[in-house]
């Protein structure tokens, strides 16, 4: 499984694709050459010096412990429409890394797929942008069979642990879109709050996958539908 970190250059580039900027306004904005960071964007360097990422986390507002994490965070006073558009993102409740694996998994295959979804890869370094479900059904259009062994290829590569319902509880309690209805020991009943029609099957398998990720661990339980609910049983 590919890791959900980015290389210094892609993050030093990643900042300044967000902000609109080409290089030669980005190396006046931090004071230094164009071809500096050209060579930056590209890992060429093998120590980029530090005063260069202060500048940048200085300029730009971005506190220095995430360039060594390898995720970007967005402000919340950003305009998200500006930076990434509402198509995807409007009521998101996928989070990033999901959504990466997913894409770059796909990507082995189908190289132009950043072009045909009209996402851009940088976004992806945005570490708290959440994703909405259209995108999934756009993935799934396009891509029907290769989505669904991506789901299952990633699924296999996260680690097998038991998880409780308690965990369980708490997670789908950072969802917006997710209201919890009942629990008990062996089962939690919840709403999703959009109409699923006819792709319930492939969004409860992306949702499992989601909170799998936030967990650390595979979530094995079976998700069935009752009504307008949805029932998680034999955690």
């Amino acid at each position: 499984m590919k890791d959900y970190t980015f290389s210094l250059g892609e993050l030093v580039c990643a900042i300044r694709k967000i902000n609109k900027m080409t290089q030669v306004e980005y190396s006046k904005n931090v004071g230094v050459v164009q071809s500096t960071i050209s060579k930056v964007e590209k890992d060429i360097f093998d120590d980029v010096p530090f005063s260069l990422m202060s500048t940048i986390s200085q300029q730009f507002k971005i506190p220095l412990q995430y360039f060594q994490i390898g995720h970007l965070p967005l402000r919340k006073s950003a305009n998200l429409q500006n930076t990434v558009g509402t198509k995807y993102t409007q009521q998101g409740m996928l989070h990033t890394q999901t959504i990466f694996h997913i894409l770059t998994t796909l990507e082995k295959k189908h190289p132009d797929i950043y072009k045909k979804i009209k996402l851009p890869y940088v976004y992806l370094s945005l570490s708290n942008i959440k994703y909405n479900l259209e995108l999934i059904h756009q993935l799934y259009i396009k891509y029907t069979d290769d989505l669904l062994d991506a789901i299952k290829i990633i699924f296999d590569q996260i680690p097998q642990s038991e998880i409780n319902i308690n965990e369980l509880k708490s997670c789908l309690e950072d969802y917006e879109t997710i209201s919890i209805h009942s629990s008990s020991d062996t089962h939690l009943k919840f709403h999703l709050d959009r109409d699923l029609k006819e792709l319930d099957r492939i969004y409860l398998d992306i949702l499992r996958l989601d909170i799998s990720f936030i967990l650390g661990k595979q979530l094995n339980a079976s998700i069935s539908k009752e009504s307008d609910y949805f029932l998680l049983e034999n955690i």
